[in-house]
């Protein structure tokens, strides 16, 4: 590590900047990009009330086909459903 020291007294490696003072600003950048990636999501709790809601849906439909044909089709419907509700919170969000 010896010879790896800047004049900084940092490594020059990222993440490796133990001991040298922070820029504030960063920091809000970092909230402020950690902010607007999570507004591409919609709350979790749309996500789990609608596929909850259109899994009992769907049961009602196939309760007595094989098992493995309703565990596919709850892998689909899920799926669609999740692209659906984050296409549609995104546009609503624009």
């Amino acid at each position: 590590m010896g010879l790896d020291l800047l004049m900084d007294g940092s490594s020059g490696r990222p993440g490796n900047d133990v001991g040298r003072p922070q820029d504030p600003t960063s920091e809000a950048n970092t909230v402020n990009a950690s902010r607007q990636r999570d507004e591409r999501w919609a709350p979790w709790w749309v996500y789990a009330v609608i596929i909850v809601g259109a899994n009992f849906g769907k049961q009602y439909f196939v309760q007595d086909w094989p098992v493995i044909v309703n565990a596919a089709i709850t892998l689909v419907l899920a799926g669609v459903l999740f692209l659906g509700i984050t296409a549609v919170y995104r546009k609503v969000l624009r």
